[in-house]
């Protein structure tokens, strides 16, 4: 990662100052919204479980999940770039431990630190579909990752009754203060040691269509919910 030198006047302000901003609202807003658990009475990062895992979400869920799971010890992979810069500033007082890399810059040292967190018995969250998408299309690599270390890959994704989706790639949901949210978790996925090209490729494909089962199920719930509410909890546009 390059030294602040190398970054202009206006890059070194909003490096110092935006993730103090966007953090305090981050946390404002994590703090108004009820979300329950779907599904994760075995795999869910809040519970005792028998091993470590590697958490797969959708990219579009990362504001609430990264709330929700606070202060858990779990290791993140956020990319080099000058918003992974601010995002890393955003989550580390969150408790994670952030790995910076992603397919296109540090992917191999990056690969090998969340390899060696695994192996100390730590969770790591990532989203397969970043850092810059196809959005929603799963990447080899976190299938490759649990390959190498034998952890299970669990999936889950947010939604929530009230939002907005930013109009980036990855269509961030942004809840409505006080709305109501739903993290679902789907069956992990084991990678075989042994898995050759075409094994990964099911896995992959596999691992995609459990998000996608999982975001159907997160939109039923919304459904249920909204189904009875008031006018005004329709979404914000």
């Amino acid at each position: 990662m390059s030294g602040s030198s190398s970054l202009s006047r206006k890059d070194r302000w909003m490096t110092a100052a935006v993730p103090s901003v966007g953090g305090f609202l981050h946390r404002l807003l994590g703090h108004t919204v009820r979300i329950t658990e779907v599904n994760a009475e075995v795999w869910g990062p809040k519970v005792a479980r028998p091993e470590n895992a590697i958490y797969a979400f959708w990219h579009s869920s990362l504001l609430m999940s990264s709330f929700h799971y606070r202060h858990l010890g779990i290791v993140g992979l956020i990319s080099r770039s000058k918003d992974g810069e601010l995002l890393t500033r955003v989550l580390e007082p969150l408790g994670y431990t952030i790995v910076r890399g992603s397919t296109s810059r540090g992917s191999m040292a990056a690969f090998r630190q969340l390899v060696r967190h695994l192996r100390n018995g730590r969770d790591v969250a990532l989203a397969p579909d970043g850092p810059r998408g196809p959005r929603e299309i799963v990447q080899e690599g976190t299938l490759q990752l649990a390959r190498l270390t034998g952890k299970q890959v669990v999936p889950f994704v947010f939604d929530c009754t009230r939002k907005k989706r930013l109009a980036s790639w990855d269509r961030l949901i942004v809840p409505a203060p006080f709305s109501r949210g739903v993290l679902v978790f789907g069956d992990p996925v084991t990678v075989p040691r042994d898995a050759d090209e075409a094994g990964i490729e099911a896995k992959r494909a596999l691992l995609e269509a459990r998000l996608q089962d999982a975001a159907r199920s997160a939109a039923a719930w919304v459904a249920a919910r909204r189904k009875h509410a008031p006018p005004e909890s329709r979404d914000v546009r």
